[in-house]
């Protein structure tokens, strides 16, 4: 008999599947039309100047797919709810109600997603108030008065909030991750400019057989960056486990043997997006009040501009992309010692009887683990930065700045492509499942026969 191989075209073969992917293109097809639309009373090339598509800012702009340079309706878009859920995961340590809601099932869940809407709706009120006086008073608005200070606030409010809601929805109907899924197209949205303003680059000035050459090995250099970053999100640290299996309270001698995994990248991009936040906190101050040339303030926004770290003239700059890394390096430590809790996993593993081979279960087994995440998460750390570096070498040494497929953004798009990918696998496996028990129930439930024999 032969077996079915697992094909790229599967899940379209199953009716509800097709449903939920039609629909979720529908979804995203909408999201990127209301990009389109422009704020009344608003000046739509002011941040496009400031921004220029490079620096920390640049990359809080390709979060948001342009919208923020544009100034559209979704200028604020789905960041302000992806930094309310981090602020949310980090409060949970301090506070153990939060905490709790964590631990308490589908309730406590839900009440935890209420809690991170509500504050990424706060956010936005507070981010959207904050760029109309501050940035209005630079030339932003057309009028600066304020009523429209108020409609500005209440339009980029209103929708940042629609956004969170409507990826909240599709993760919730088992869509898809939604709010990554958000993400991931404001990412892919500027790939055909990018696309086009390398071409530019490459054949403005040079031969035609320089142009081939420039394109086709930034195309390999990509594909490169790809598989590494496949690696980094796939990676993980087999640990062995013996498991010891117990028949009527008896320890049956031949133990089940396992492996604890540890990811090298748990936490995806999180590190990256918090250094980037305080690098981009200098130039969105010096967007409002200027700095006087020379001063102290002056230095530290140039030190934070990621565009000159690596630019021949200025490397002396290069002193802000060290504390960029370290500050990456930090966060991606502090965060998976969140996630993977080594206390909780040693006693759990003593309750259920497994052991690490040659370690004593309790203390020395977290003090184990302890080590062996600090080492692998330092490794995932200094592969995160490797990626995120790239685009700043790029830009500095050859002059090239806008590629989505690079870097971070790469990153973002890579996980939600991996995510997405299994629960369209496990959704396939369970829709066939389904029809194997019906077919099952259909063939040995009685027939009209049976019972008139009866």
């Amino acid at each position: 008999m032969k077996t079915r191989k697992k094909g790229f075209f599967n899940p379209l073969k199953v009716k509800e599947l097709r449903r939920k992917m039609l629909l979720i293109i529908g979804v995203m097809f909408i999201i990127r039309l209301l990009n389109q639309i422009p704020t009344p009373g608003v000046n739509h090339d002011y941040l496009k100047q400031i921004l220029g598509g490079s620096g920390a800012m640049g990359f809080m702009d390709l979060m948001t797919g342009g919208s923020l340079s544009s100034l559209s309706i979704l200028a604020l878009n789905i960041s302000p709810y992806i930094t309310a859920s981090i602020v949310i995961e980090l409060l949970s340590i301090v506070f153990k109600q939060l905490d709790e809601m964590k631990r308490d099932g589908k309730h406590g869940q839900e009440e935890l997603k209420k809690i991170t809407l509500y504050s990424a709706i706060g956010l936005s009120f507070i981010q959207a108030l904050a760029m109309s006086v501050g940035f209005g008073r630079k030339g932003m608005l057309t009028h600066f008065t304020w009523y429209w200070v108020l409609i500005i606030t209440l339009i980029w409010t209103a929708s940042a909030g629609a956004l969170a809601f409507v990826g909240n929805y599709m993760t919730e109907k088992k869509l898809c991750n939604g709010v990554s899924l958000i993400l991931a197209c404001n990412i892919l949205s500027g790939v055909l400019d990018d696309l086009f303003s390398l071409w530019e680059t490459a054949f403005t000035g040079h031969k035609t057989a320089q142009g081939i050459l420039y394109i086709s090995l930034l195309v390999v250099f990509i594909f490169l960056m790809t598989f590494f970053v496949v690696y980094l999100q796939t990676g993980k640290r087999e640990i062995p486990v013996t498991n010891a299996r117990k028949f009527n309270g008896r320890v049956n001698p031949a133990a089940m043997k396992s492996t604890l995994p540890i990811p090298v990248n748990p936490s995806n991009v999180i590190p990256v997006i918090f250094a980037s936040c305080i690098f981009s906190i200098p130039s969105m101050i010096a967007m409002v009040v200027t700095p006087k040339s020379g001063s102290v303030w002056a230095h530290i926004v140039n030190l934070t501009n990621t565009s000159d770290w690596f630019r021949p003239s200025e490397f002396y700059y290069t002193a802000g992309w060290i504390v960029y890394v370290a500050l990456i390096l930090f966060f991606e430590v502090f965060y998976n010692n969140i996630i993977f809790n080594v206390l909780e996993i040693s006693d759990n593993m003593k309750k259920a009887g497994s052991q690490i081979p040659g370690i004593r279960p309790g203390a020395d087994t977290a003090e184990y683990l302890r080590k062996k995440v600090k080492h692998t998460t330092l490794l995932g750390g200094i592969g995160i930065s490797i990626v995120a570096t790239v685009p700043m070498v790029l830009s500095g040494v050859f002059h090239i700045s806008n590629i989505s497929l690079m870097g971070t953004s790469l990153v973002i798009i890579v996980g939600v492509i991996i995510e997405n990918a299994r629960q369209i696998d496990a959704d396939t496996s369970a829709y066939k499942f389904e029809g194997i028990i019906r077919c099952c129930l259909l063939y040995t439930s009685p027939s009209p026969r049976d019972y008139a024999a009866s």
